[in-house]
């Protein structure tokens, strides 16, 4: 056990560094690893456990490193990036139809801006073969030919925007466009470098369809029991009210998943029954217990051969280990596996085995298998919740023996240790939260206390009973799915009716606490100090410092979001902040004054079920500790601006829309206003002036439409500091260029439509004379944003222009008159999959107070 301790934190060393050693760095220390292992048999007839425990640490540290600079070296490059490729492979999981808004974001002045939902495919594809593609050679020959060393990709996410007959099996030639998988860059964002990664997932690509997939080899009847399953159980649910919510239950399968559901069990902190974990594998080793419980009844004599115990552990695990493998394996669903196995094995050898060293042993066994699982949030929340239940029954239990009375109250008993274990995970989860961006809810002990006990007995038994009775009997299983989904749709009522009441309660008192919120960037200081107060406050309540412990761990949590919004900078008048984020094609600006929030702009909506303002905004608000907006601008209405409005219209309150274009026609919790060019406002010492569209403005092209912001110091009249200028054409920007000159003078200005060719005109830039210019971009973006001649227009100027798609979120600082910046959120890498160095252009990192 000493050498496994070791091992594991030599592994977790991949979560803090910032680069990897070189091969040739890691040789000598591989050496000595070796040197250690071979001793260890001599450490272990000796029982030295600090020698052990260090030739751990080095074997951990040499193997995770290792396979960490594999992966990393078959990644997609820039080198790969927008290049197409022919790849052989075959499809690796099942074939997600994804709904998603197409913005035809074209330079020509028409109306072919508007989103369109279209329907994607999207899979992973394991790759047999890679060639370049190339005109010039036979694409025959070369798709017969060999792969290129340098081309080693092993597992690529394919989109198919024009949807063929495929399924999960199947070997395909494609080609496909390659795109690095490295997604945005934000204070307090979802790391998608980080998640593809830990998954093994080397880039994107989506399929080019010039040249003709072609369907290699069709899938053994064998091949994929997961797969198989999903494909045919998706017709027989689909016909249930809750059928995406059992398959995600069931399967692990959510990309079908009602976005309004997902919600639901995000704000009363229930998502966490989605994994399939030790609920669900239990259950199915339940069952094979049972099974051999029922045919001992019938065939006795089966026990004079073999012991009772033995025949149903060797009926659950297959069982078990069956139904994993239909779950797709994830990391919670491997460590219920593996306890089980641990559990079982203790059993059959009559030896008592320790909970937390089956935990241990558990850990050590999945990050042998792959170490980057290190790097996944579901192996900090499954090894995190099970630590805490772990410790939390061990209290209970030293509770209960210390209680003679307790033995007469088994029910009382049951209900305490139930809600002691949720009040357990409620004081742990803040600090997993905190360190992966998760979101918290203030009655996910109550929601739970029923939500539990219904998932365990009326959903998961009779779903897994069905999916087992589905291989012979549909009608059966049927049957079995219906109890589920009545089940499920009753939950779902209360959980609905207890979300909404709570609601009513909390808004009567006229305060306003956040049910629901994200925990974001936790200091790794804070995270020790949090630790430390988790171990004092899960023990007795009269153990020296508990109050002391219960007080810090409040002030650190905050879980009633009590504090007010976090004043980095703009804490005097005049003061302003203002923080571009990087959500790739589209606009997101938030303005921060002393008492005021402006939110310019949305951002896209990226699928049926995600957006920028889901992913990316309301998490950096909920890290600024930003509980609602003052202002929201809409400049108008294509997705790219305005995809984020339904959900900040359900997230946020909002004391005023301004909108334009086409997004006046789309739904407001509160009546919006349209911009009109001459509205004004002044805010803690700052003038906000609409300069564009004109009262009673109608244009052919939406862009056009665009709300223009001028943002300028009161005391400075005339000298305007900041321009948004939304999408507006050359023809707008000439219209504005005729104001005086001073009036439109601009210190900052975002460059329109993108750095689109049809915007930043001569016209613009003589009249705002900008000192610095942002632009707002999709990194590789289909639509070549910003245009090479407009940078050259800009460069020509010595006007530098920051672009989101190089240094991620951008955040300039105005006090006393004078502008500091800029701050990037890509400045220094902060782990070793990052590779970027922008001290030349920022001032420093983008973080949060």
């Amino acid at each position: 056990m000493a050498w496994i301790a070791g091992f594991l934190p030599g592994v977790l060393t991949l979560c803090f560094l910032t680069s990897l050693p070189g091969a040739t760095s890691l040789h000598p220390v591989a050496i000595i690893a070796l040197g250690l292992l071979l001793s260890c048999a001599w450490l272990c007839w000796r029982k030295n456990i600090i020698c052990l425990a260090i030739s751990g640490l080095v074997t951990g540290v040499v193997y995770s490193h290792t396979v960490a600079q594999r992966q990393l070296d078959s990644r997609v490059t820039e080198l790969h990036n927008g290049k197409d490729y022919l790849v052989s492979g075959q499809i690796v999981s099942p074939i997600r139809n994804v709904s998603f808004e197409r913005h035809n974001d074209s330079d020509k002045h028409s109306d072919k801006s508007a989103a369109a939902s279209q329907l994607a495919q999207q899979f992973l594809l394991r790759v047999d073969a890679i060639t370049p593609s190339s005109t010039d050679i036979d694409k025959n020959l070369l798709a017969a030919q060999s792969p290129r060393r340098q081309l080693e990709m092993r597992m690529l996410k394919v989109s198919n925007y024009h949807p063929l007959p495929m399924q999960a099996g199947q070997r395909w030639r494609l080609k496909l466009r390659l795109k690095q998988g490295r997604g945005t860059a934000n204070p307090a964002g979802f790391d998608y470098s980080r998640y593809l990664l830990a998954a093994g997932i080397d880039g994107l690509a989506h399929i080019r369809h010039d040249y003709p997939p072609t369907l290699i080899e069709q899938p053994h009847s064998t091949y994929d029991l997961r797969n198989e399953r999903i494909a045919a159980l998706a017709k027989p649910l689909a016909a249930f009210r809750q059928g995406d919510l059992l398959m995600a239950l069931l399967l692990g399968e959510r990309a079908q998943l009602d976005d309004n559901t997902q919600s639901l069990l995000l704000r009363t902190g229930t998502a966490h029954l989605l994994a399939i974990s030790g609920l669900h594998i239990g259950i199915a080793a339940m069952f094979g217990a049972l099974l051999i419980r029922l045919a001992l009844r019938c065939c006795p004599v089966l026990l004079l051969r073999v012991p009772q115990q033995v025949l149903q552990i060797f009926a659950a695990v297959p069982l078990a280990v069956f139904y994993a493998v239909l779950a797709g394996l994830s990391v919670p669903t491997q460590r219920a596996l593996i306890m089980l196995l641990c559990f079982s094995v203790s059993l059959l050898l009559q030896r008592n085995l320790a909970s937390h060293i089956t935990l241990l042993v558990t850990a050590f066994t999945i990050v042998v298998i792959n170490p980057l699982t290190v790097l996944s949030s579901g192996f900090w929340f499954s090894f995190g919740c099970v630590a805490t239940l772990l410790i939390a029954a061990k209290l209970i239990a030293s509770s209960n023996s210390r209680d003679q009375s307790s033995v007469h109250r088994p029910a009382r008993n049951y209900l305490s240790a139930f809600w002691r274990a949720q009040w357990a995970l409620f004081l742990a989860m803040p600090l997993i939260l905190a360190n992966f961006h998760g979101q918290g809810s203030l009655i996910a002990p109550l929601a739970n206390l029923f939500a539990i006990p219904v998932v365990s007995v009326a959903v998961v038994p009779p779903g897994i009973l069905a999916m087992i009775c589905s291989y012979f009997s549909n009608e059966l299983a049927l049957l079995l799915f219906s109890i589920a989904d009545s089940s499920l749709v009753y939950l779902l009522q209360c959980l609905q009716w207890l979300d909404q009441s709570v609601r009513q309660v909390v808004e009567k008192t006229g305060i306003h606490l956040a049910l629901s919120s994200g925990f974001t960037n936790m200091s790794f200081t804070n995270s020790l100090v949090l630790l430390a107060c988790l171990v004092i406050l899960l023990g007795r309540a009269g153990l020296p410092a508990y109050s002391l412990a219960a007080l810090i761990w409040l002030m650190l949590v905050d879980p009633l979001k009590l504090a007010k919004p976090r004043q980095a900078f703009a804490a005097v008048s005049g003061d302003m902040l203002l923080t571009q984020l990087d959500i790739g094609q589209g606009t997101a600006i938030l303005i921060e004054t002393r008492e005021y929030r402006l939110l310019y702009d949305t951002g896209p909506q990226f699928a049926s079920h995600s957006s920028a303002a889901r992913q990316i905004v309301k998490p950096y608000l909920d890290a600024r500790n930003i509980r609602k907006l003052d202002t929201v601008i809409v400049s108008h209405g294509d997705s790219d601006h305005a995809g984020g409005v339904a959900f900040i219209n359900q997230q946020l309150p909002v004391d005023q829309w301004l909108v334009g274009g086409r997004a006046l026609d789309l739904a407001y919790r509160s009546p919006p206003q349209a911009c009109i060019a001459g509205q004004q406002w002044q805010r803690d010492g700052l003038d906000f002036r609409i300069l564009w569209p004109v009262n009673g403005a109608v244009s052919g092209n939406e862009n056009d439409l665009s709300c223009v912001l001028q943002i300028s110091a009161r005391d400075q009249t005339g000298a305007a500091k900041l321009l948004l200028t939304g999408d507006i054409s050359k023809q707008i920007e000439h219209r504005l260029a005729l104001k005086d000159e001073v009036a439109m003078a601009s210190e900052i200005m975002t460059v329109p439509h993108h750095g689109s060719n049809t915007s930043s005109s001569i016209a613009l830039l003589a009249s705002v004379k900008p000192s610095i210019a942002l632009v707002s971009s999709g990194h590789h973006n289909a639509y070549g944003h910003p245009n090479q001649k407009v940078v050259e227009r800009y460069i020509d100027r010595n006007i530098p222009l920051y672009r989101s798609d190089q240094l991620g979120a951008i955040q300039f600082r105005l006090r006393n008159n004078r502008w500091t910046g800029p701050y990037c959120s890509r400045y220094l890498p902060r782990h070793f999959w990052q590779h970027f160095d922008n001290r030349e252009i920022c001032v420093g990192a983008l973080k949060l107070p």
